[in-house]
């Protein structure tokens, strides 16, 4: 009976923890609120750390303290203070202690499945509201008489967002801007292509542990990627289907066929008018907010500090800094490109610590690298405390204890 009950509370645990790191990382209430949730949360990860006997491996300890040098070069480098150090250290030191206790449970993706797809319905019935012109005036006057929460820092922070645009729901964006004809999906994210990064995840997660594309969960998903109106939600989708097709064994008639639909689907979305202006418009423009002119912008950033990034002082190295999301090179511009490298590989070479023993191929961990890293391409995601949850849970191994 005892057992029941702490196997349950440490689902329980576990769901929190997740949704957290998720909200934590793209939702839109919960924007620049970590400096309040910090006297909650920490003494609650510590605890439950601690209270299941975690302790770091050589690697993460190692990696720990290379992170920790790092960051105190980046304060000393430029005029960083004492409280922005402290509290940026803590977070990560959270997410580290959270993949350990995460990895020793072995529920991660189980229940971060079943968030997503929790999410995901409750999305799609606020999208169908939405969609209908009496039901989004409906959802526009409840999210004016909501309180917003973090959704007011953004639209301080974040100039020319569509924080500016919107009101959350907590569990759903809605916005008030008239050029959509069709809402798109965004979930309790700030934005949809968060949103499918968490869904792609999560669809390509739950195909390998089912043994099969088509399942209850992952209808939803697809559904509510398609909704999203993501044109790299769209492009990462085509691409985890041709992994998940490929990994089938032998050719057969219907891998031919699955292979010829799906090229066949990928023409039907790449003649789309709003996927070949918006990709034909970023390709082609020069400005900052141009998910590939990010690039270039980020590189004059990147190659002032090459070793050890700026961390969380970007802002204070670059006063007019414009918001420029691109998530392969965020990550070098935050921490260096050695460590940006280090991250990466362990990332790599650690993948198989999502699956199970049984599911656990060479195709599939190639598979889930590039699904992952393709769908951060257009947000700065790359750099948030999912996307190193991700890093130190590749980390995490069976072996000798520190």
């Amino acid at each position: 009976m005892a057992s029941g009950v702490n196997n349950k509370l440490n689902v329980f645990i576990d769901t929190i923890t997740i949704l957290f790191l998720m909200l934590w990382s793209g939702g839109g209430f919960t924007y620049g609120l970590w400096p309040l949730w910090m006297f909650v949360f920490c003494p609650f990860i510590y605890i439950v750390y601690r209270g299941r006997g975690c302790c770091l491996n050589n690697k993460i300890f190692c990696t720990s303290i290379i992170l920790t040098i790092i960051v105190l070069f980046q304060t000393f480098s430029f005029s960083g203070d004492f409280n922005t150090t402290l509290k940026y250290l803590l977070a990560l030191y959270c997410v580290i202690m959270m993949s350990c206790y995460l990895f020793k449970s072995g529920q991660f993706a189980d229940l971060y499945i079943k968030i997503i797809y929790v999410l995901s319905v409750i999305s799609l019935l606020f999208w169908c509201i939405d969609a209908i012109p009496i039901g989004h005036n409906l959802l526009l006057e409840i999210g004016e008489k909501l309180p917003q929460l973090g959704w007011e820092n953004m639209r301080e922070t974040r100039e020319g967002s569509t924080a500016n645009r919107s009101y959350t729901l907590y569990v759903y964006t809605v916005y008030f801007i008239d050029d959509l004809l069709i809402p798109q999906n965004t979930g309790p994210f700030w934005e949809h292509g968060i949103f499918c990064i968490y869904l792609i995840i999560a669809f390509y997660l739950n195909a390998i542990r089912e043994n099969k594309i088509i399942t209850k969960y992952n209808i939803v998903f697809i559904i509510a990627i398609i909704t999203s109106f993501s044109s790299t939600g769209y492009v990462v989708l085509i691409v985890a289907l041709a992994f998940l097709i490929l990994q089938r064994e032998g050719i057969s008639f219907s891998k031919i066929f699955l292979l010829a639909m799906l090229l066949i689907g990928t023409y039907y979305i790449s003649s789309l008018d709003f996927m070949t202006e918006k990709i034909t418009e970023d390709a082609m423009s020069t400005n900052e907010s141009s998910r590939f002119f990010a690039m270039a912008y980020h590189w004059q950033q990147i190659v002032k500090s090459p070793f050890i990034g700026y961390g969380p002082y970007l802002e204070r190295a670059f006063s007019n800094l414009v918001m420029s999301p691109n998530g392969w090179t965020q990550l070098l511009r935050v921490w260096g490109i050695p460590f940006s490298a280090y991250l990466l590989i362990a990332f790599f070479k650690g993948t198989g610590n999502f699956f199970r023993e049984e599911d656990n191929s060479f195709l599939k961990r190639i598979g889930f690298f590039v699904i992952v890293m393709i769908a951060v391409f257009p947000q700065s995601l790359s750099v948030s405390y999912f996307y190193f949850f991700l890093y130190f849970y590749s980390l995490q191994n069976k072996q000798t204890k520190i």
